[in-house]
């Protein structure tokens, strides 16, 4: 094991740099994520390469990451932690929590006045740090997957309903008919980020737009789905999931960070064949 040297911005790191150390760093994870999905991922939740960090060995190669997105979140610049890992043979040399305190005057110096993370419920040591380095508890998520295949047998085609390919301005112009605002990597600007990394679709009645679905048809992602309430129990929201699923080549359909509780959305899901997996929680702190 190389001797860790210095803590340092990813500005000048290539993107291939950063991937490999991604790749490393999940290796031992049942979750494989391939380069294809990590470069979408990142681009959706606004990776910014300068006010990312990592820790490097003598040898100049990273062995602890934490990679930021950045944008706006409730009127203020946010930084979002899109990705915090450390390679096996580096673990529990306590490197994530020197990364984030390195962070903190460059993030404060390129105005970022809040910092945004996630973690799994169950990963105590983890909330623990977070704990420790003044993060709070804002909001908890469902996260919910099943097999597409189980979802098409509970959706079908029988709908009257007419769907069509949108863009993110329609979503955006929709997103108000949701019951809760969705998390960062759910967020209309991450849609506007994502561009055709992620497909929109829009139903309509009489010409008028009801409802809505934005997925990601090759890691089975549904980033949102809504109907506007009056329009709801009409089976516009299944024949939207439908269309979605089918589209889908992702053998799984997920749903990541319903907010608790959202009984509607819930139910609807539970219709639709799709269980909870897990839980997690929305962490903040001011910078």
């Amino acid at each position: 094991m190389d001797e860790i040297t210095r803590i340092d911005s990813l500005e000048h790191c290539s993107m291939d740099c950063v991937l490999i150390a991604f790749e490393k760093a999940f290796s031992d994870y049942d979750t494989k994520f391939s380069r294809t999905e990590v470069s979408a991922m990142l681009k959706r939740r606004g990776f910014c390469n300068k006010l990312s960090f990592a820790a490097f060995t003598h040898q100049d190669e990273i062995a602890a990451f934490t990679l930021n997105g950045v944008g706006m979140m409730g009127g203020c610049l946010t930084a979002y932690d899109t990705g915090t890992a450390t390679l096996p043979e580096y673990r529990g040399m306590g490197l994530a929590p020197r990364i984030f305190e390195y962070s903190l005057p460059f993030l404060k110096n390129a105005g970022i006045k809040r910092y945004v993370l996630e973690v799994l419920q169950h990963n105590d040591k983890a909330i623990s740090v977070y704990k420790g380095l003044g993060f709070n508890v804002t909001r908890e998520f469902y996260y919910f997957r099943a097999n597409k295949e189980e979802v098409l047998k509970h959706v079908n085609n029988n709908h009257s309903v007419t769907i069509d390919i949108c863009d993110a301005d329609m979503i955006s112009r929709l997103s108000d008919i949701g019951d809760f605002k969705p998390s960062w990597q759910n967020s209309v600007e991450s849609i506007v980020r994502a561009g055709n990394d992620v497909t929109c679709l829009c139903a309509f009645i009489d010409g008028n737009p009801v409802g809505y679905c934005v997925f990601d048809k090759y890691s089975g992602d549904i980033t949102q789905i809504a109907v506007q309430e009056k329009f709801r129990r009409n089976r516009i929201g299944t024949a939207l999931m439908c269309q979605a699923a089918q589209s889908m080549t992702s053998p799984i359909v997920k749903v990541i960070n319903t907010e608790i509780p959202c009984h509607t959305l819930e139910g609807f899901l539970k219709h639709c064949g799709i269980s909870i997996a897990g839980k997690q929680y929305e962490m903040c702190r001011d910078i």
